[in-house]
C-alpha cells in the first residue's frame, strides 16, 4: 500500500520520467560508433570534444627512456589528463585511456626520444569510447537511488513517523560518514606508502581477467610484465570494487578516492550495525561507529599508510566480534541458537579476503577469548556452532587458501627470509606509550620509531575519544561501581583485550627475542613487519569498552548524564578527525594519475612475493634467453599478458632450454602450438620461466598459466559451499516472512 501511495503522486511520476530519459540519453551514447583519428606523433592543433578516448600507439623500441605524452598546448590543467607514460623495449601496441574534460582545438600527442637505440612509430591514433556513456549511466543510477531513497522516507516519515531518536543517530552517521571521506574528495591521491602497489592490484586483476584467467592468479602487468602472484597471497576479492570504476571508465585516482569513500561508509554501518544489536541501543550503536570508523590509526591506515588490505579488514572485525558475543551469550537451548555461525563466517570470510596479517593477529585475540570461556567453548550446543564455523569458513575461503598454502608450503619466497625484506627487525617500529596518549597528529610518517622520536610521526593512537571511553571505564572498574553491571563481563573483557593491544605495540615488548627464535616464530614476526598493526584490534575493542561505558550512564537517574556524555565523545571524535584530515590535505604529498601506463610496474613494496632473491634490475622487456645449440626465429608476448608464442627453429643433438620474460611460480605450462606435446617447465636464473627442450625439437612453443587441478577442485567446493549457505540464508528470510503474516492473520 506505501509503494502504490509514493507512486500516485504526480512528483514522483515526474522524477521517475526524468531519471528514465538521463537513463535512455546514456543508452543511447553506448551505441554510437568508434572514429579512429590518425595523428603524426607531435602533431599539433588537434581538436577534441569532450569525452574519454584511447591513444593507441603502435612502435619498436630498442632502448629504454621513450615516453608518449598527451596535453593541451593552451590550458595546461582542466582540459586533458592523461600522464607520462613509458614506451618499454620491444615491438609493441599501448592502448592509453585519455580523458578531454572540454573541447579544445590545441591538443598535441608528443613522443619523446630517449636518446639512445631506435625507436620507430608504426601507427598513432586517437579512438573514441563509449566509457563517458558508462559514466553517466552509473551517475544517473547513484544519483536516482540516493533521490529516490529520500522521497521514500519523507513519504514513509509523513504516514508512519520516524522518531527523532533515529533522525538524530542517522544525521550523526551521515556526518562522521562524509567527514571520514573529506581526504578523498580531491582530485589527487595523497601519498599513500602503499598506494601504487594497491592500484597496480587493481589494473592487474584486469589484465589477469583478460589473460584469460578465472580466477585471477598470477598479475600479468607487474615487473615489466614478469608478472607477479600477488593474486595468490593476497585475495582479490574486494579489489573488483575499484575494478568496475576503471572498467566503468573512471581514472585510476578517481576510482581509488571512490573505492575508499566505500571502504569507509562499509565500516561505519556494520561498526553501527553490530554495536546497536549488541547493545540493544542505537544511540551507543552510533556513538561506538562512528568513534570507531573516525579512529586516529584507522584514518591513518587508509588515507597515509594506503593500508587497503587493514582497512578492509576493520570493516569486518565489529562482524566477528558481534559473531563470538551472539555465540556466547544467547541461550542455547533457544530453536535459532544454531544459526549463530553465519554472522561468524561472514565476518572471518571477510577478513580473510582481505588481509592475512590481520588473520594473523586475530588469530591470536581467538584463542585467547577461547582460553577465557573454555567452560562456554565445550558446551555442546556452542562447540557444534564453532566446529561449523571453521569448517564453513575453511571451505567458503578453500578457492584462496589452496593456492596461498600450496605456493607457501611448496615454494621459496622473500616472505619470512629477513636478508631479502626490507623490513629486517620489527622491533625497530615499537611504539613509545607516548603515541598511545597522543591526539594532535599531522600527516605522519612510517619510519623506524629511533630514527623519528615524535616528530612527524603516524598517527598511532586509537584517539582520543576512544582513549576518554577506554579511561571511563577503568574509572568505574576503579571505583567499584560496576559490581552489579548487566555488561560488566563484556567491559572487562573488551577493557583488558585493549591493554593487551596496547601493551602489544609498544617498544618494551620482546619482538626482537621471538623474531630470533626462527622457525615458524621468525617467518610469522617478519611478516607482520609492524607491531602497530595491533592498534586495528584496538580501535575495536576500545570502541566496545567505550560502548558498555556509555551503557554504564544511561542508568543514571539523571537523562543528561547520559546524553552528555555521547555527545562528548561524537563531539571529540569529529573535531580530532577534522584536524587529523586538516593536516593529512595540507601536509601530505600527492599524485595525480589517470591511466595505468603512466603508474609504471615495479613497485612490489616489500617484494614478499618474489621467488627468492630474484633481482628485479635484471628483469628486462622481451628478454629471450635460448640455451647452448637453440635458434630463435621469433616470439610474440603482450606487455600485460602471461601467454607467450616462441618458435625455436632447430636444435642441435642434445638437450636444451630457452629462458623467458616470465617470473617463474608454480603452474605454468609449455606445449607444442602443433601436436600438444608438453615440454618441462622449471625456474631459470633470476628466478624466470625456463622451457626444457628435447633434443632434435623444432616448433613453435606456446606458454601460458594454468591453474592447477587440486586448485579447480577447491574453487568448486567453494562455490558449491557458498550455493548451500546462499540456499539457507534465504531459507531463513522465507521463514521470517511466514512467520510475519502468521501473526498478522492472528
Amino acid at each position: 500500500m506505501f509503494w502504490k501511495m509514493v507512486w500516485k503522486k504526480n512528483s514522483f511520476r515526474l522524477l521517475a520520467a526524468l531519471e528514465v530519459i538521463l537513463l535512455l540519453v546514456g543508452v543511447a551514447g553506448l551505441m554510437l560508433p568508434q572514429k579512429r583519428q590518425e595523428i603524426l606523433p607531435g602533431q599539433e592543433n588537434i581538436s577534441l570534444n569532450p569525452g574519454i578516448y584511447n591513444v593507441e600507439i603502435h612502435y619498436k623500441a630498442t632502448a629504454e627512456g621513450n615516453q608518449l605524452n598527451a596535453y593541451d598546448t593552451l590550458h595546461e590543467t582542466g582540459t586533458i589528463l592523461f600522464g607520462v607514460v613509458n614506451l618499454y623495449t620491444g615491438d609493441n601496441v599501448e592502448e592509453c585511456q585519455m580523458w578531454v574534460l572540454r573541447s579544445t582545438d590545441t591538443a598535441k600527442v608528443e613522443v619523446t626520444y630517449g636518446g639512445s637505440g631506435e625507436l620507430e612509430i608504426y601507427e598513432l591514433s586517437i579512438v573514441t569510447t563509449n566509457c563517458a556513456a558508462r559514466i553517466w549511466i552509473f551517475l544517473v543510477f547513484l544519483g536516482s537511488v540516493l533521490i529516490n531513497g529520500l522521497f521514500f522516507l519523507q513519504a514513509f516519515d509523513g504516514r508512519y513517523g520516524i522518531s527523532r531518536e533515529q533522525k538524530v543517530v542517522w544525521g550523526v552517521l551521515v556526518a562522521a560518514g562524509l567527514l571520514s571521506c573529506i581526504p578523498a574528495m580531491v582530485n589527487y591521491n595523497l601519498w599513500g606508502d602503499d598506494w601504487g602497489f594497491h592500484l597496480l592490484r587493481v589494473e592487474g586483476l584486469i589484465s589477469g581477467l583478460k589473460d584469460g584467467q578465472f580466477p585471477v592468479r598470477i598479475q600479468g602487468n607487474w615487473l615489466r610484465g614478469y608478472g607477479y602472484a600477488v593474486s595468490v597471497f593476497y585475495s582479490d576479492m574486494f579489489m573488483v570494487v575499484p575494478m568496475v570504476f576503471r572498467l566503468l571508465g573512471f581514472t585510476v585516482r578517481t576510482s581509488c578516492c571512490l573505492f575508499y569513500m566505500v571502504i569507509n561508509l562499509a565500516t561505519l554501518l556494520v561498526a553501527y550495525h553490530c554495536l546497536k544489536r549488541v547493545c540493544k541501543d542505537r544511540a551507543i550503536g552510533c556513538v561506538g561507529a562512528v568513534m570507531y570508523t573516525l579512529s586516529a590509526y584507522r584514518m591513518h591506515n587508509l588515507f597515509m599508510r594506503s593500508a587497503v588490505g587493514e582497512s578492509l579488514a576493520m570493516v569486518f572485525l565489529p562482524l566477528v566480534f558481534y559473531g563470538f558475543y551472539r555465540i556466547f551469550t544467547e541461550d542455547v537451548h533457544d530453536r535459532k541458537y544454531g544459526q549463530n555461525w553465519m554472522v561468524l563466517t561472514l565476518g572471518l570470510t571477510g577478513i580473510i579476503q582481505s588481509h592475512v596479517l590481520t588473520c594473523e593477529m586475530l588469530a591470536l585475540a581467538i584463542l585467547i577469548l577461547c582460553a577465557v570461556l573454555i567452560k562456554k567453548v565445550f558446551r555442546k550446543e556452542t562447540f557444534l556452532v564453532l566446529v561449523k564455523t571453521v569448517v564453513v569458513t575453511l571451505l567458503l575461503n578453500l578457492w584462496y587458501l589452496v593456492p596461498f598454502l600450496d605456493y607457501m608450503l611448496t615454494g621459496k619466497f622473500n616472505v619470512g627470509h629477513p636478508e631479502t625484506m626490507t623490513i629486517k627487525e620489527v622491533s625497530d617500529y615499537g611504539l613509545y606509550l607516548t603515541h598511545l596518549l597522543f591526539s594532535f597528529y599531522g600527516q605522519g610518517t612510517q619510519g623506524k620509531i629511533e630514527g623519528i622520536g615524535m616528530g612527524n610521526t603516524g598517527a598511532f593512537s586509537v584517539g582520543a575519544a576512544l582513549l576518554i571511553g577506554f579511561l571511563g571505564w577503568l574509572y568505574l572498574e576503579w571505583t567499584g561501581k560496576v559490581k552489579e553491571f548487566k555488561y560488566r563481563g563484556l567491559g572487562r573483557l573488551s577493557f583488558w583485550y585493549t591493554c593487551l593491544f596496547f601493551v602489544l605495540v609498544l617498544d618494551i615488548f620482546p619482538w626482537a627475542q621471538i623474531q630470533h627464535l626462527e622457525g615458524a616464530a621468525q617467518m610469522l614476526t617478519l611478516s607482520l613487519q609492524f607491531p602497530w598493526r595491533f592498534l586495528s584490534l584496538a580501535s575495536l575493542s576500545a570502541s566496545v569498552t567505550a560502548c558498555v561505558f556509555l551503557l554504564y550512564m544511561k542508568q543514571h537517574p539523571k537523562k543528561e548524564v547520559f546524553v552528555s556524555w555521547a555527545v562528548l565523545l561524537v563531539a571529540v571524535s569529529l573535531f580530532f578527525n577534522a584536524y587529523q584530515s586538516n593536516m593529512q590535505l595540507q601536509s601530505r604529498g600527492f599524485a595525480r594519475v589517470y591511466n595505468k601506463q603512466s603508474m609504471g610496474t615495479i613497485y612490489v613494496s616489500n617484494g614478499e612475493y618474489l621467488p627468492y632473491q630474484a633481482d628485479i634490475s635484471l628483469m628486462q622487456c622481451d628478454l629471450v634467453m635460448p640455451g647452448a645449440g637453440v635458434e630463435m626465429s621469433g616470439s610474440i608476448k603482450g606487455q600485460d599478458t602471461l601467454h607467450m608464442e616462441l618458435t625455436v627453429q632447430s636444435i642441435k643433438d642434445q638437450e636444451s632450454y630457452v629462458e623467458l620474460p616470465i617470473l617463474y611460480y608454480k603452474g605454468y605450462v609449455a606445449k607444442d602450438a602443433d601436436t600438444g606435446q608438453r615440454l618441462e617447465v622449471e625456474a631459470g636464473d633470476n628466478s624466470v620461466v625456463r622451457v626444457l627442450l628435447p633434443a632434435n625439437y623444432s616448433g613453435t612453443i606456446l606458454v601460458y598459466f594454468g591453474s592447477l587441478w587440486y586448485w579447480r577442485v577447491a574453487e568448486v567446493i567453494s562455490l558449491v559451499t557458498l550455493s548451500v549457505v546462499l540456499w539457507q540464508i534465504g531459507h531463513k528470510v522465507r521463514r521470517k516472512r511466514r512467520e510475519k503474516v502468521a501473526v498478522v492473520e492472528k
